[in-house]
């Protein structure tokens, strides 16, 4: 086999070319292991002698993975934290010593002004861990922003690297990236001063030299849902609120449209764009995942929304409205877009995941796409198994008498749906898919029923097995 033609052995490893996991599996329950493999045939191909590694390796790096860092880098410290510290003063690292010495002065200081009547300073901080400092580094306390693995750079050396005559870098064969990050972000960290302006550097620098190393044409982001607000850095309206998200991870991909090139590389390029001046992706110095890149898709997939109807769930037990109103992260990055981001790049194809939800997250979900104006197609899926034409609410919870009101909410949900594909105001051709069978049924009847209090004017028309088109 050795002594075939290249292009015939490419032809061959082809046809043991799967896509990635990060698109095979991104409408399952989300969890961090989206980018593992339970086969790899082409990486197995890869080791079986130097002339096949040779080839196979760029296939193997059109999808790379990077797991942020988890180790804790900075320390909340405030007066029970100096307190803990005074017992081993000796034994803390010079830059320890001085903040501890620094914050008893302003705390002494605050106290005088608490005396005076006069307004006292602020006697929390949020202090960066140093590599000799011990003490702040065994705290539980102590919490990690986002950020690059220490071996980024080594990696980035790697894909940069010659390969010889006839094989460009690896760098230039990357096409999809997936960040994985597992730890969890707590908001609560935001009341120290200077944690915002830390979380906010860390993430301009993460997508900074993310993006300054490669181009890929697909992003996804794995995270837990507070870790995606701060990654796509997401402002949520504050009222002193403690969010109870349900799902422990989302998914967020991020896709643009690329044109042929047929260069001596072969490396596809992005379409050219000029940009409206009051376009965000404008500002060349702009840092941030959204406008990063030229995006024209985006999906995102929250998961299930069923321990909220369980009895006896946490959920059940919230006494606090805002712990039921969690935000909504896909609304949060579509208003972000419609505010900042213009027609030169706006969404053409939105996706969205969320099993069982609410009706106010599918209402409030759907509010900016009403006001965006290339939108030609958007994808849906609202209960647990695709395959399953009903929702059989006894075997969905296990119980005999299922929670009440669930399966109406539920038909509400695609009620929503059915209006907002009658109402908005589309400028293309568009088009709409319910990923799931029991989805497609009912919106089937809804869209139905639509048509005839609009007595024949412009509706839709279902051309596949929950797929519509506008007629």
């Amino acid at each position: 086999m050795g002594a075939l033609p290249t292009e015939l052995l490419l032809h061959i490893f082809s046809c043991l070319d799967i896509p990635p996991p990060s698109v095979l599996k991104f409408s399952q329950t989300p969890t961090k292991d989206l980018p593992s493999a339970t086969s790899s045939p082409l990486k197995a191909l890869s080791l079986t002698c130097r002339q096949f590694h040779t080839l196979v390796t760029p296939l193997l790096f059109r999808h790379v993975v990077l797991r942020l860092d988890d180790t804790p880098t900075w320390l909340p410290v405030d007066e029970d934290t100096l307190n803990a510290m005074q017992p081993v003063f000796k034994t803390l690292s010079a830059h320890e010593r001085d903040i501890y010495t620094r914050m008893r002065k302003n705390i002494a200081k605050s106290f005088q002004r608490v005396i005076e009547g006069r307004e006292i300073g602020e006697m929390e901080e949020f202090i960066w861990i140093r590599d000799d400092d011990h003490w702040f580094a065994q705290s539980s306390a102590a919490v990690g922003v986002p950020q690059l693995p220490s071996c980024f750079e080594d990696f980035q050396a790697f894909l940069s690297k010659e390969r010889g005559p006839g094989y460009p870098p690896l760098i230039d064969k990357v096409e999809s990236l997936v960040i994985v990050a597992s730890k969890k972000y707590d908001h609560t960290h935001k009341t120290f001063r200077n944690a915002e302006a830390a979380l906010h550097q860390a993430v301009t620098d993460l997508w900074a030299r993310v993006f300054d190393v490669l181009d890929p044409v697909r992003v996804v982001v794995v995270a837990p849902p507070t870790t995606m607000l701060e990654l796509a850095e997401l402002t949520v309206p504050s009222n002193g609120a403690v969010w109870e998200f349900e799902q422990d991870f989302h998914y967020l991909e991020l896709r643009q449209d690329r044109a042929p090139n047929h260069g001596r590389r072969g490396k596809t390029q992005r379409v050219p764009l000029e940009h409206d001046p009051e376009c965000a992706r404008a500002w060349h110095d702009y840092r941030a995942l959204v406008h990063a890149r030229p995006w024209t898709h985006i999906a995102y997939n929250e998961g299930s929304w069923l321990p909220l109807y369980i009895p006896g769930n946490r959920a059940n037990s919230v006494t606090h409205w805002w712990q039921w109103d969690v935000p909504n992260i896909l609304y949060l990055l579509l208003d972000r877009l419609n505010r900042e981001a213009r027609v030169c790049c706006s969404l053409r194809s939105v996706a969205f995941i969320t099993v069982f939800p609410t009706s106010e997250t599918i209402s409030v979900m759907l509010q900016p796409l009403r006001e965006h104006p290339t939108l030609e197609l958007l994808t849906m899926q609202l209960s647990a198994e695709p395959s399953n034409d009903v929702v059989d609410e006894k075997e969905i919870f296990g119980l005999d008498e299922p929670p009440e009101d669930f399966l109406r909410r539920w038909r509400i949900c695609c009620g929503y749906v059915a209006v907002f594909l009658f109402h908005r105001q589309w400028n293309k051709p568009g088009e709409f898919w319910m990923m799931d069978k029991a989805g497609a049924v009912e919106l089937r009847r809804r869209i139905a029923e639509a048509g005839e209090e609009l007595h024949g004017a412009m509706g839709w028309k279902e051309v596949a097995d929950g797929r519509w088109k506008r007629v």
